[in-house]
């Protein structure tokens, strides 16, 4: 739900009304739909979204690689390709989306440096990926 100033005449009411606005979906890509999801967890987590958080009009044929962290510790993600590429960190509970291509391939390790698992964008230009980042399983210890 929300507000719509200065929506009082009977054809802005009708362009408001939630079948209109709800028809607006089926033009949205599903990039652009990961993108809506991120601003909307960051704007009901009462967390802003990262300065270079590469969301909007530009690569528009860009796959969204939704990341979800439901790790107990914080981890990093980079791009396994990318040489000299500078990690994004992502808090326990967080999601971020990075624009990416397909085939690309991004790593995460936790706090301690070491890696917990690989993830690869295999969706279609303009498409999503949706990915968990969970805790490694631990190992047991033999007595």
């Amino acid at each position: 739900m929300c507000v719509l100033p200065h929506a009082y005449t009977a054809e802005h009411l009708a362009d408001d009304a939630p079948e209109s606005v709800g028809g607006l979906a089926n033009f949205l890509t599903k990039r652009r739909l990961a993108e809506i999801g991120a601003a909307l967890k960051a704007l009901l987590s009462d967390e802003d979204l990262p300065v270079e958080h590469e969301l909007g009009m530009e690569g528009e044929m860009g796959v969204a690689a939704v990341f979800h962290n439901t790790a107990e510790e914080k981890v990093h993600l980079f791009p396994v390709d990318e040489s000299n590429s500078v990690g994004q960190a992502l808090k326990s509970g967080g999601s971020v989306v990075i624009i990416a291509k397909t085939g690309d391939i991004f790593a995460a390790y936790g706090g301690d440096g070491t890696k917990q698992d690989e993830y690869t964008v295999n969706a279609k230009s303009g498409g999503a990926n949706n990915f968990t980042i969970r805790t490694p399983p631990q190992m047991k210890i033999k007595s």
